[in-house]
């Protein structure tokens, strides 16, 4: 499993890189997919589907603290916006909300 600290050394090399390189998609998946097997490895989260007016996408979801995330979008819309580290960022977050919301459903009980 990567970590996010090494999915942001990939990302960088790979957003900086002027060879040839892997299409943008193909990236945004396959890091999304390996910072979202970070999540539900390390922080309980778990891989879903989510349907919307907009399509159809994987996403990984805490069901207890009601937060879910989109790995694959969120790495497509930092390679959009030209930015060399992602996953750090996200990883505090995520788990960022994740905690508030914990906290915010705990005190409902």
């Amino acid at each position: 499993m990567l970590t996010p600290n090494e999915l942001d050394i990939v990302f960088s090399r790979w957003m900086t890189d002027e060879e040839p390189k892997e299409l943008a998609d193909e990236v945004a998946a396959a890091l999304g997919a390996a910072f979202g097997d970070y999540l539900v490895d390390e922080h309980g989260f778990r891989w879903v589907v989510v349907q919307d007016e907009y399509g159809r996408e994987y996403a990984v979801s805490d069901a207890a603290a009601r937060v879910t995330a989109f790995p694959r979008s969120s790495v497509s819309k930092r390679i959009e916006d030209g930015e060399t580290e992602c996953f750090q960022n996200l990883r505090i977050g995520i788990l960022d909300l994740q905690q508030r919301m914990q906290q915010e459903w705990a005190g409902l009980k």
